[in-house]
Order: structure tokens, then sequence, then C-alpha cells
């Protein structure tokens, strides 16, 4: 096993938060499950997340944009898989599980928690680009943990 296969492999064994960034550009509503999301500070308040540069929602992301990161609970396995498709004929917003705010942004209503973010930069590496997110406003919807993880391929709970 090569030096990337091994990295594969250890990452894969690692339990990450699964987290759907949403946004909207031009009228137009857009959608992508993330499990690479991390707190970057507390003061400022912001966040990092990372997004492929061949995922459909990256053409839209930019600086001083807003965007929603919806922290998943562990009930809400299916509408990470239809946000993590990259079949373009699936609709991620055919269903009742959007809500929108005043700009027609979309976010989920019933996740753990919902992170409204403003792009602050935004770092291009490799295959990836970094979002440097400030914190707008944060709406907690529990205070008991129950995030949907991603772990080894499945999907899995505490």
């Amino acid at each position: 096993m090569d030096k990337q296969d091994k990295f594969i492999k250890a990452l894969r064994n690692l339990a990450y938060p699964v987290c759907i960034v949403s946004n909207a550009e031009e009228g137009e509503s857009n959608a992508i499950t993330v499990s690479s999301m991390t707190s970057l500070s507390i003061d400022p308040a912001s966040l990092l997340v990372c997004i492929n540069k061949s995922a459909n929602i990256h053409k839209t992301l930019k600086v001083d944009n807003f965007v929603y990161v919806n922290l998943l609970s562990s009930s809400q396995e299916e509408i990470s898989t239809i946000c993590s498709s990259s079949d373009l004929d699936v609709s991620r917003f055919d269903n009742d599980f959007w809500s929108y705010d005043e700009n027609l942004i979309p976010f989920l209503e019933d996740s753990q928690a919902i992170i409204k973010c403003k792009i602050e930069k935004i770092v291009d590496y490799a295959t990836h680009s970094i979002l440097i997110l400030s914190i707008f406003d944060v709406r907690l919807n529990s205070e008991n943990p129950d995030p949907l993880l991603y772990c080894n391929g499945s999907y899995s709970k505490l």
C-alpha cells in the first residue's frame, strides 16, 4: 500500500460531522454535503469549509456572499444523500426539507444548528477551495448533541 492509499485509509477511519453548505446565486439555489468543516476562530467567530472545485456549487462561491452551514442531525441522512449526489438530474430542492431567508437563500430548518456565514476569503489549493467564513448569525435547534456523522463510507450516530 503506497503513502496515498494509507493516507486515504487513515482519514476514512475518522468520524466527521456532516454539514450541508447552501447558497443562492442569481436566483438559483445550491447545496452540497460536506464533511470537511471545522472552526477556525472564536474571536472573530469563523469557520473553514473545503469545497471540491469540480462541485456545481463551486462556481457560485464568491467573497462577500452569504452561505448557510447546516449542521445535520442524525435524522437528516436523506437530505445529506441527496446533496452529495453528483447526478445533475437529482434536484436538491424538490422536497420539503428547505426554508428560505429574506434573500431567498435556502437553509435546513430541522438542522441541529444553522450558521449563516459571509465568505471572507477563498484560498485555492490543489483540487479544493478553502472557504474562510465569518459568522453572521447562529440558530441552535437542539441543546442535546445528535450529529449526523460519516465514517468509513457510511453514516453513523453518536
